[in-house]
């Protein structure tokens, strides 16, 4: 950001760091519009509630905005995670802003953590290994 204010192109930026020129270009206005924590990388990803999410749509609606208008008002990041809030609510209504995030589970699937793992056969090597460890503890 500063070599941009500092009046370096976008082209020029993106040869130089051998980034895709629309990333630069989506950096500079994301800085712009919600200063350098828009341009960190986040650790996890934003959950929002489905209060806020009508809230946003009605809000657009009701001011004839554009999504980036909408994102900026609301200080959401990615302006297509409104486009995929409204285009949702239009197929599904508000139960549809409520469902659960990333892909459905199948009919009989469970979390990895209660699967019954099958015991694996030990080698020598760590048979008696767990043999010694095994006097080790009792000793103890």
């Amino acid at each position: 950001m500063i070599e941009k204010e500092k009046g370096l192109g976008y082209r020029s930026l993106s040869k130089k760091y051998k980034l895709n020129i629309s990333t630069i270009k989506n950096w500079c206005r994301d800085y712009q519009s919600f200063g350098i924590e828009s341009i960190r990388r986040s650790m996890r990803k934003t959950e929002y509630s489905d209060k806020l999410k009508l809230s946003v749509l009605r809000f657009r609606q009701e001011h004839g905005l554009f999504y980036r208008e909408t994102a900026k008002h609301f200080q959401i990041k990615n302006l297509a995670t409104i486009a995929n809030w409204n285009r949702i609510y239009c197929e599904e209504g508000i139960a549809g802003l409520s469902r659960a995030l990333g892909r459905p589970k199948k009919d009989g699937e469970n979390d990895m953590s209660k699967r019954p793992q099958k015991p694996r056969q030990l080698t020598k090597s760590e048979w008696e290994e767990l043999q010694e460890l095994r006097e080790r503890n009792e000793y103890l």
